[in-house]
């Protein structure tokens, strides 16, 4: 029997374990689930699931940690979900799923909230009253970052306030960004035109015709659609090739700008006070949802 991929409301990763002599454990389901900060292996030869003990392989009923090995509705319940199962095979061969070295790694971008002169003047952004876009924007970055966290990914924020000495403007993120593989900059957008609203993402468009900036742009397009696709809390603009912006173009893998809303409209503008949480669930769900379709 092949392993199965578990994937939970915290981290699951897909694991095969040597076990030596002990073949008929090794053929067995094997679940690698992330609780707490720590990893436990754990398989199901019928019900209930039983903990694995790393060192002698002896099996304990996990008691004190129902919650990890409960089946749980996909959509939530007990504070868990069950999003996937996929097949996993060991080194005999088979179908494989991502390992902790595969999984992709992610760079959330708060725009703005930076300086690059000598009185040290940080950039606000757009600005309506008392409101910035850098503070917005941060929020809704610090719930993206929480809830791909939780879901096992790695992330690299820009940052999470205001960035004293932030080096050459956009560089400076594209060098925070080094060895990740998606880029995902959060913005809000302005407007003279108060009635201007809604929400749009840009993605990648780079046009030096290489196969690999073809790549990229296709990628980013469609990393751009699955998280237009998740907003429901603005009016929909759609997506748009971002060719000017250059901090996509600067980073080299997938890159998507996001603008969740006008800041210079009244009801978009109470949609990210109130709400920034939401908006970066769902940038999240948007960004989950494309790994997942790879």
């Amino acid at each position: 029997m092949g392993c199965l991929k578990l994937e939970h409301y915290l981290v699951v990763r897909p694991a095969c374990r040597n076990t030596g002599s002990d073949k008929k454990q090794a053929s067995m389901p094997f679940f690698y689930i992330t609780r707490n900060g720590g990893f436990q292996y754990v398989y199901a030869s019928n019900n209930p699931i039983t903990m694995i003990d790393l060192d002698g392989m002896e099996g304990v009923k996990p008691d004190d940690i129902p919650q990890v090995v409960q089946p749980v509705d996909p959509k939530g319940g007990l504070g868990h979900s069950i999003s996937q199962i996929l097949p996993f095979t060991d080194s005999d061969g088979g179908e494989k799923v991502e390992t902790e070295d595969d999984k992709k790694k992610i760079t959330i971008d708060p725009g703005h909230g930076d300086h690059h002169d000598s009185n040290k003047q940080i950039d606000p952004g757009s600005v309506n009253g008392l409101d910035y876009e850098k503070d917005i924007v941060v929020q809704i970055a610090n719930s993206v970052n929480k809830t791909l966290t939780d879901s096992g990914y790695s992330i690299t924020m820009t940052r999470t306030g205001d960035k004293e000495n932030a080096g050459e403007k956009l560089q400076w993120r594209i060098d925070a960004a080094e060895g990740t593989d998606i880029f995902v900059s959060i913005h809000v957008n302005a407007s003279k035109n108060e009635t201007a609203k809604g929400y749009e993402v840009y993605y990648k468009a780079d046009k030096t015709g290489t196969d690999e900036s073809k790549l990229l742009n296709a990628e980013s397009k469609s990393l751009a659609q699955s998280i237009q696709d998740e907003n429901t809390l603005f009016s929909d603009r759609g997506i748009k090739e971002g060719g000017s912006l250059g901090v996509l173009n600067k980073f080299n893998g997938v890159a998507v700008l996001v603008e969740a809303g006008f800041i210079s409209n009244a009801s978009d503008l109470d949609i990210m006070k109130t709400k920034a949480e939401q908006i970066g669930v769902e940038i999240a769900r948007g960004i989950m949802n494309y790994l997942n379709k790879k």
